[in-house]
């Protein structure tokens, strides 16, 4: 993984919880969503965003290098 990697799952990050501070109706349906524990709507999109980076980045690796 490159640093621009790193980057940007935590340029993510950073937009994700200030996207559920600034609007109440994303806050609210994540708490729904999630049974009122909103550390859940937090983590696993920022796990899922991580991921799809990480194997979009072995896959370019894989495919691209052939």
């Amino acid at each position: 993984m490159k640093w621009t990697d790193f980057f940007n799952i935590a340029l993510f990050s950073i937009l994700w919880v200030a996207l559920i501070q600034k609007k109440p109706g994303i806050k609210d349906w994540l708490l729904g969503v999630t049974n009122d524990n909103l550390i859940w709507g937090i983590i696993v999109p920022i796990i899922l965003y991580a991921s799809m980076v990480i194997t979009g980045r072995f896959l370019k690796n894989k495919y691209l290098n052939a």
